[in-house]
């Protein structure tokens, strides 16, 4: 199944590639993707984007790298399989950007419009039923009531969702035609954050085309098999790091332990697919991953070079690959990255209140349980240490110098170690 999930998408991307750039306009689209605005490098809010980005890529400190390299043999070349899953990940990226920006600027020529009206500017927000619905202090995730379509479009064939349907049976009017009334969950979300851009502009451009079930069909389904790929990741993260801490426990009973945890995530994720579910989603991207998982990383970057040591870091790379990383490594891994990490993450802090703005405004308790959202990820850090310095005998600095100076491990352990590479978790 991973290996379905892992390369459907590569191959619907080259046939949507394929189609994007033969479309009309799709040259201005690209030359505005491949245009680089210089002055934007001074805002900080682009390196916070741009890192979020790769992390959300890489998936560094999410656990799913650390529970799919401990099936890997001891001497697997990890060196070579950093640079090329980095590489392949960029490429990816890029490769994504003419995908996007080729159907933007064939939708930007058909409506006569500018790549930022069309892909940044929102579509669906400019409705003046929705706004004033916003500022009517309806309650959070009470549903909207149903708006008419943006008739500044040229086109002629908006999306019709069965939303749209619903709100027009309950409005107690005759249904008349599908250009009449269109209506998405994501009408109060500002599509400059990405699911606007996937949900709103992408699959409106695809109802132009000829042949615009068949695109309709294969993009979405990319989106699912993209889904489900980041999904099995997540999950083996959990599920490795339970069974490898709890043998006993969850390692004898590996099947049953996984069904009910895919039943308890299937069970929380259900208020998303509510009417207010695109608000708790939202809540969920800003407070969940961000901070959190620029401060995780950045603990175990510090954590491993300066507490563990470069030196040993290497050591133990070159036992796995034959040969010492080289000195940019060594620079990056002390210095670099840790103090990016960092900057990164300061700047997150300073600039959190920002990332929630738009027409709705969410009410104070919500912000509320985003913040303890955050917390939950944070305090496990600082917690586990002042457990570890309480059970610790001796003095404060006696205490403080043993939680933090690594284990040396014996030949023999290290040796141990070694044999049970590769072994995973099944029991």
């Amino acid at each position: 199944a991973v290996w379905v999930t892992a390369l459907a998408p590569y191959v619907v991307l080259f046939i949507l590639l394929i189609r994007g750039v033969t479309l009309p306009g799709a040259g201005m689209g690209i030359q505005y993707y491949l245009t680089p605005q210089w002055h934007k490098l001074g805002n900080m809010r682009v390196w916070i984007d741009a890192a979020s980005q790769i992390f959300f890529s890489l998936g560094p400190g999410f656990g799913t790298l650390l529970a799919l390299s401990s099936y890997n043999k001891f001497n697997n070349n990890c060196y070579r399989d950093a640079i090329l899953t980095s590489s392949i990940n960029c490429l990816t990226s890029f490769l994504a950007g003419f995908v996007i920006f080729s159907v933007l600027g064939y939708m930007a020529h058909v409506q006569h419009k500018s790549i930022e009206e069309v892909g940044l500017e929102g579509w669906i927000r400019r409705s003046e039923p929705t706004f004033a619905w916003r500022e009517s202090g309806k309650p959070f995730g009470e549903k909207p009531p149903p708006i008419s379509p943006d008739r500044d479009s040229n086109l002629d064939l908006p999306v019709l969702s069965s939303r749209a349907q619903h709100d027009k049976r309950e409005s107690g009017k005759p249904f008349d035609s599908p250009v009449q009334h269109q209506v998405s969950a994501l009408d109060h979300v500002d599509t400059e954050v990405g699911p606007g851009l996937v949900f709103i502009v992408y699959p409106e451009a695809i109802a132009t085309m000829t042949g615009s079930v068949f695109w309709s069909i294969i993009f979405f389904l990319m989106l699912i098999t993209l889904g489900l790929d980041s999904t099995f990741g997540g999950l083996e993260a959990m599920i490795t790091a339970l069974c490898d801490e709890y043998p006993r426990t969850f390692g004898r009973h590996r099947e049953t332990f996984v069904a009910v945890l895919l039943v308890l995530i299937y069970i929380c994720a259900l208020p998303t697919t509510t009417y207010g579910g695109v608000y708790l989603v939202n809540l969920l991207n800003v407070y969940g991953p961000g901070i959190s998982i620029l401060f995780v990383v950045f603990v175990e970057a510090a954590g491993v070079c300066w507490f563990y040591g470069v030196d040993r870091f290497s050591h133990d790379i070159e036992k796995m690959i034959g040969h010492r990383p080289g000195l940019y490594w060594r620079v990056c891994w002390s210095y670099i990255s840790p103090v990016f990490l960092l900057v990164i993450f300061i700047f997150s802090l300073l600039g959190y209140e920002d990332m929630l703005t738009g027409e709705y405004v969410y009410p104070p308790w919500s912000i509320s349980v985003g913040w303890v959202l955050t917390a939950s990820s944070l305090v496990c850090i600082p917690g586990y240490m002042i457990y570890k310095f309480a059970i610790t005998p001796g003095s404060c600095l006696q205490r403080l110098s043993k939680i933090i100076k690594p284990e040396d491990l014996s030949e023999e352990t290290r040796l141990n170690i070694n044999s049970t590479y590769g072994t995973g978790t099944h029991v």
